[in-house]
């Protein structure tokens, strides 16, 4: 809703005033039933069981746990649009004239979409200290997820009357009615784990792995290999470190490599893709058919874009974590990226070329962090 300040909402004959645009924008007008109602139901029903089974019969620290996220969603709507008096006044005769034309005919719009994420995740872990020293805390895992939409409309406009606002009893004329409809499903699957081992918090090293299916790609180019390694040493554990601890109070070194997936591209890229056109006149009869033509020219091999990341830096905290500072060198190697040849294709053609795993990007730099905090009292306060 808009309304300029400078325009009173009714005139000083109590006749309600068409808005700063000529006709509809009157707030005052607008935020009561007379230009029509809109009605919205919303009903959502998530659902998320767990469970979780403790191994330790088999051995110690050995468990297997799962749940299953349940979204379901189911909307309806249905918007009624109404005409309704609006006044402007005539200069030239003094007159104030009616507006109401102007407001739009009786119409109304009805519509209901429903959809539903199902995940299922299972997971066998492991997390044991050994000798008080050595820990290990490892995991395997599935993961599966499906989402499912759809979605239905109709329109109708000029209404004999708004006291039936149904779809059945709109206008028949072809102009006047409409009606839309949509579906639209994703599935993705995973497997991952991780392994970390730490030796008296002192050394640390972790490894992962993901293996990725995505619906973008065909099969054959579907899956994808992601590693990733890390490794720290808290130099602050050290014997040798204790004299300057009230200076230097945590320190440590770290280092990691890794490569990701992005599959957040637009789908279905492996498969040719086709879509109405304007249609064309066929017969004697003058009338325009739907027609279909190729938009998209299908690459069956796209696949995962690509980035590879290294990663050193050491993190610091000073007298007893008043003060702290991280450095972070990384260097992040991006390939495999969808992009277009830079060439051309002769429009007589009809084709237009696909997207490939082409693209590079290279960037590094250096990150600092600092930080201060400190407390008296209850008050506490902090900066970085």
């Amino acid at each position: 809703l808009s309304t300029s300040p400078m325009a009173a909402a009714y005139y000083p004959n109590g006749l309600p005033r068409s808005g700063y645009d000529g006709i509809t924008n009157n707030a005052a007008i607008m935020v009561t039933d007379k230009p029509g109602t809109n009605k919205l139901k919303y009903n959502i029903l998530t659902l998320k069981p767990t469970l979780r089974l403790d191994l330790d019969p088999i051995t110690k620290g050995l468990y297997v746990e799962g749940y299953a996220a349940l979204d379901f969603s189911f909307r309806t709507g249905k918007s009624l649009n109404t005409p309704y008096d609006l006044y402007l006044y005539n200069n030239s005769t003094g007159e104030y004239e009616n507006q109401r034309s102007g407001t739009g005919a009786i119409s109304v719009n009805s519509w209901a979409d429903n959809s539903n994420t199902i995940t299922l995740n299972g997971r066998l872990g492991y997390n044991r200290t050994f000798n008080e020293s050595h820990k290990v805390d490892a995991f395997v895992a599935y993961e599966q997820s499906k989402y499912n939409y759809s979605s239905l409309s109709a329109f109708r406009t000029n209404y004999l009357s708004s006291a039936l606002p149904e779809i059945d009893f709109g206008s028949d004329v072809p102009k006047d009615k409409n009606n839309a409809g949509s579906s639209n499903a994703t599935v993705r699957r995973d497997l991952f784990g991780r392994i970390n081992y730490s030796y008296n918090n002192k050394y640390i090293a972790e490894f992962t792995m993901r293996y990725d299916g995505s619906m973008n790609f065909a099969k054959g180019h579907r899956w994808g290999a992601f590693p990733g390694v890390s490794a720290g040493w808290v130099i602050s554990e050290e014997k040798f470190f204790e004299n300057i601890k009230p200076i230097v109070s945590f320190l440590k070194l770290k280092g990691s490599w890794g490569l990701m997936g992005n599959d957040n591209v637009a789908p279905y890229q492996y498969l040719t893709q086709y879509a109405y056109g304007s249609g064309a006149t066929f017969g004697t009869e003058n009338a325009v058919n739907k027609g279909m033509q190729m938009v998209r020219t299908a690459n069956p091999l796209i696949t995962w874009e690509k980035a590879q990341t290294y990663n050193a830096g050491i993190s610091s905290q000073y007298l007893d974590g008043k003060f702290g500072l991280d450095v972070d060198l990384f260097k992040s190697i991006r390939h495999d990226i969808l992009i277009t040849r830079n060439a051309s294709v002769p429009s007589y053609t009809g084709l237009s070329l696909p997207s490939e795993n082409l693209g590079k990007v290279n960037n590094q730099g250096i990150e600092l962090i600092a930080t201060y905090q400190d407390k008296a009292g209850y008050f506490k306060w902090s900066a970085s």
